[in-house]
């Protein structure tokens, strides 16, 4: 499914809200403010390593970040900051970024850049440029979701800095560090299909320039002669009012016309297929559409439609069980009605991504799962291949949705008392995987253990019981 284009603003260490710019200036600032600038990026480039001789980055279309890889940016404050600004007068500072690519999650860092570098030599000798390890770097989050758009960094700190010293804005540096498994690409100024070059936001505080000296008073111009007065017009003579004419004859009724031929009979209509006992059809005004329901599910009308609206424990649009409903009940989840199969949560030893605790986050999961790990018969797979009165949209339900499933397990009905998988692999901070990629969250359905907090874990290779879902 192709996510919408929308712009993510990260803080460091923390997750992410979506803000528009008016939005970013009118409420992260709280004064007012007067102007904001947008430095000219002059530099990007990809350092790699072990850098390889003879290959450098600097016009490649796009900048790579990963164990092996740093980016590398440099933008121009003089130019196009006011003469005089000053750290003070910065009141916001925002580093905008495209992700093109997300191979895999993590946690992108950022340094500042101490020695000097130019984008057609870098790295000199092989070696890339330094970077200040004593301050601690700013993380931010990132997720295979943000791939293809943009997000913004708050660098304010950096940038005043910058301000108080220009001769300290040797750039910055973008690195995937302590560890971290992010592979991401994004986008270069070099890269002409997208335009999408990395992009430095600076807001200033209101900035009251000093009030020039008043200028000399003109001369005061001859006062000219007054004009003579014109003289009154007479006023003319009320004309007189015509006479009323008188009112004409009214004309004669004609006479009656013959009546017409009887027009032709028309064809007689026809009324839908497939008018079994207990359909439900409506005239859209074009066509008849037939709306297939489910056993227990209430017709009702939202903007002139029938619509089936569906309650905890109806039969779901597929035959499940619908165990979860949002938007009045014309939208939820539905559980398959028995158990699959079993099967193991798989590629025991491998690190997937598939790390989303929350509810919508299962089929994302899912489609991580099949994609890094090739191994048939695990427990992603045995819910992705699973249909039921010819829907095969199914998934391994996340933690979230599981837990779900486990305070429904009544309505739902046919649960064993044993343990379920969920398509969520176990995190070491709830941001990146667990870098032995030996451990997935299970609930285990005699008393929910695993359906909150950090959940049950069990080793890949165990054999637990999978139960599909689906939304609707």
């Amino acid at each position: 499914m192709k996510l919408p284009v929308l712009t993510k603003t990260l803080t460091p260490g923390y997750g992410f809200k979506t803000l528009s710019l008016t939005g970013v200036m009118a409420v992260l600032t709280g004064v007012s403010t007067s102007a904001w600038s947008s430095p000219t990026l002059v530099a990007d480039s990809t350092v790699s390593s072990p850098f390889v001789p003879g290959v450098r980055h600097g016009a490649d279309p796009d900048v790579q970040v990963n164990s092996s890889n740093s980016g590398f940016l440099r933008f121009a404050l003089a130019s196009s900051l006011p003469t005089g600004v000053t750290g003070a007068d910065i009141n916001k500072a925002t580093l905008k970024l495209f992700i093109a690519t997300v191979n895999r999650a993590g946690k992108l860092s950022i340094r500042r850049v101490t020695e000097e570098w130019k984008e057609a030599s870098i790295p000199v000798s092989g070696i890339a440029p330094a970077l200040d390890l004593l301050t601690p770097a700013q993380t931010f989050r990132i997720r295979k979701a943000y791939a293809g758009h943009w997000i913004e960094l708050d660098i304010t700190n950096l940038v005043k800095d910058w301000i108080a010293l220009p001769a300290t804005n040797k750039g910055l540096a973008l690195t995937a560090e302590n560890g971290s498994l992010l592979d991401a690409l994004i986008d270069s100024k070099e890269n002409t299909a997208t335009g999408h070059q990395a992009v430095l936001e600076v807001v200033l505080n209101k900035i009251t320039s000093a009030k020039g000296d008043p200028g000399p008073i003109g001369a005061t111009g001859a006062k000219g002669d007054p004009g003579a007065t014109g003289a009154t017009g007479a006023r003319g003579d009320t004309g007189a009012t015509g006479a009323t004419g008188a009112k004409g004859d009214t004309g004669a009724t004609g006479a009656t016309g013959a009546k017409g031929d009887t027009g032709a009979t028309g064809a007689t209509g026809s009324f839908p297929t497939g008018n079994a006992l207990g359909d439900m059809q409506y005239w859209n005004g074009t066509a008849w559409v037939m709306l297939p329901g489910s056993n227990g599910a209430t017709l009702k009308f939202y903007n002139g439609v029938p619509t089936w609206t569906y309650r905890i424990g109806d039969d779901g649009p597929a035959g499940g069980k619908v165990f979860y409903v949002t938007d009045g009940g014309t939208h939820g989840f539905e559980a398959a009605p028995v158990d699959q199969d079993s099967g193991q949560w798989g590629c025991m030893g491998t690190p997937i991504g598939a790390i989303g605790r929350d509810v919508g986050e299962g089929a994302q999961n899912t489609a991580d799962i099949l994609a890094g790990c090739p191994t048939l018969g695990i427990a992603a797979r045995i819910a992705d291949e699973y249909s039921l009165n010819g829907y095969e949209d199914w998934f391994l339900p996340s933690q979230g949705e599981l837990n779900l499933m486990f305070l429904q397990k009544t309505a739902i009905g046919g649960f064993a008392n044993a343990y379920y998988w969920t398509s969520t692999e176990h995190t070491v901070d709830d941001i990146n995987p667990d870098p032995f990629g030996n451990g997935a969250l299970a609930v285990f359905f005699s008393d929910g253990s695993g359906g909150t907090g950090n959940g049950v874990i069990g080793t890949k290779n165990e054999s637990y019981r999978v139960r599909a879902v689906r939304v609707f």
